[in-house]
């Protein structure tokens, strides 16, 4: 059997891989959906705490890089979930393509990984004790 069938057969399953690869496009871009809002939240909660706060440019820096990669990854995404794997021509883009989203999840991770490790927390108050 031919390794890129277009339906490959196990008993009397057929797996169709544009359905896969439309089914697997479908669930990274939930997934990225979820982490961009998370991501946004954290930017929000960064903001707030104002320039003054610990870390405070670095971790605008690396969550707007995150958000930057995240959007540019579900714009690839799409694009890859578009290609017809089925076509012989189409098969070795598709996988430069995907390769480039793999090394653009590893860096959205490292990323997503050092946010929390500066702190995202609200900058410390002045000390506001009451005299007797």
């Amino acid at each position: 059997m031919e390794e890129r069938h277009q339906q490959k057969t196990e008993g009397d399953r057929h797996l169709n891989m544009n359905v896969y690869a439309t089914k697997k496009t479908f669930a990274m871009g939930i997934m990225d959906i979820a982490l961009l809002s998370a991501n946004a939240n954290q930017l929000k909660y960064v903001l707030k705490g104002g320039p003054e706060a610990p870390h405070y440019l670095v971790n605008v820096v690396l969550i707007s890089t995150s958000i930057t990669l995240q959007i540019i990854m579900g714009l690839v995404i799409v694009w890859l979930g578009k290609m017809n794997v089925n076509e012989d021509k189409t098969v070795s883009k598709a996988n430069k393509v995907n390769n480039v989203v793999v090394t653009i999840i590893i860096i959205i991770t490292v990323l997503n990984i050092l946010i929390p490790s500066f702190g995202i927390g609200e900058p410390p108050q002045p000390n506001t004790t009451v005299s007797m």
